[in-house]
């Protein structure tokens, strides 16, 4: 779960609350085999697997304006939110 309480943000797995300026998320890809890393410091946190499934109709072929993979893939979202500060700047803000 990604969630902004106390205008942080967060990851949560299962028992662990991750602030999410303090942790890098890392995906490994092999075909629809994935590995969701979370670190700190450089040190491995949590490690999950997960399959994606293709899309179909496949992405360049969706109608849909301004869609991307991360729509469909969790651990993608979380990996590129983790690695860019502007995005969470966004997310950390009040509204």
């Amino acid at each position: 779960m990604l969630y902004r309480w106390c205008g942080m943000l967060y990851l949560q797995i299962a028992d662990l609350q991750l602030p999410m300026d303090r942790h890098v998320v890392e995906l490994r890809s092999d075909n629809i085999n994935r590995t969701l890393r979370v670190l700190a410091d450089g040190a491995v946190v949590c490690e999950l697997r997960y399959n994606v499934q293709p899309l179909d109709p496949p992405l360049l072929d969706d109608p849909t304006p301004f869609i991307e993979d991360e729509d469909f893939d969790f651990g993608l979202l979380l990996a590129n939110v983790s690695q860019d500060n502007t995005r969470q700047q966004r997310m950390f803000a009040e509204s």
